[in-house]
């Protein structure tokens, strides 16, 4: 069989048999690759430990007809803290799931491997309780690469500014006015204080968001919109963040 090295984060696994699994992984040109890593849920296995949730590592893998097979895995970067800590595992799984619903076999994107990589980087080292506006960063940068970005400075229907707030609507695409919001009429409202944060995941670093204090609810608040915005652009739902946000229970 033809062999391939590529580096990429384990963004899913799941049983395959007995011995198997099937890892789902995110390569760094930005492409989604399905693979059997062969014995890798036994403890003698080289393989075993080295393919699970949010780690990176540097790839051999061998073309198979209908699944590739990682043949080496060396482990580049752990991130043990996100599998022993509940708070940060629940954020970390919510970004995985997200790259895996954004990635695809076929789509080079490695603006999303860095930023997924970096997410998690961050949620390792960031403080108690800070988890929740990675994720909302995350989640507005991912989507906004994609190109659902939303509009927010001005209404998308009239173009009339829209700094004090307004509604929020994923079908149109942005934030609507007062007078345009019967064009969805299930849109939420959008208050300026999550707005303004809106704004400033997209456009802020994650190092600076890191070292930002920002009112817990409103982080939320932004959070549950963006997470509207994906779902509803995706078509799926979104298991990971639905428990990050206690809208229901682990699966």
């Amino acid at each position: 069989m033809a062999a391939y090295s590529a580096t990429g984060v384990v963004l899913r696994t799941y049983p395959l048999g007995e011995a198997d699994r099937i890892v789902v992984l995110l390569a760094s040109d930005g492409r989604q690759i399905r693979a059997v890593a062969k014995g890798s849920r036994k403890g003698t296995s080289r393989l075993s430990g080295r393919m699970r949730p949010y780690v990176v590592a540097e790839l051999l893998v061998a073309t198979g007809r209908s699944l590739d097979v990682v043949s080496e895995a060396e482990v580049l970067d752990a991130h043990d803290a996100l599998s022993d800590d509940l708070d940060r595992g629940a954020g970390a799984g919510a970004v995985c799931e997200l790259a895996e619903r954004l990635s695809s076999e076929g789509e080079l994107e490695p603006r999303v491997y860095e930023l997924t990589v970096a997410t998690l980087d961050a949620l390792v080292d960031a403080p108690a309780g800070s988890g929740t506006l990675l994720i909302a960063a995350y989640y507005a940068k991912a989507l906004a690469m994609h190109g659902w970005r939303p509009q927010l400075g001005v209404c998308v229907e009239c173009g009339v500014a829209t700094s004090a707030g307004g509604y929020l609507s994923a079908s149109e695409g942005g934030v609507l006015c007062a007078a345009c919001a019967g064009r969805d009429p299930l849109a939420p409202s959008l208050g300026a204080p999550v707005q303004q944060l809106l704004v400033e995941l997209i456009g802020s670093t994650l190092v600076q968001l890191a070292g930002a204090d920002y009112d817990p609810a409103v982080v939320r608040e932004a959070l549950l919109l963006l997470r509207d915005f994906a779902v509803f652009h995706l078509g799926a739902r979104l298991r990971a963040i639905d428990f990050l946000l206690g809208l229901s229970a682990p699966s």
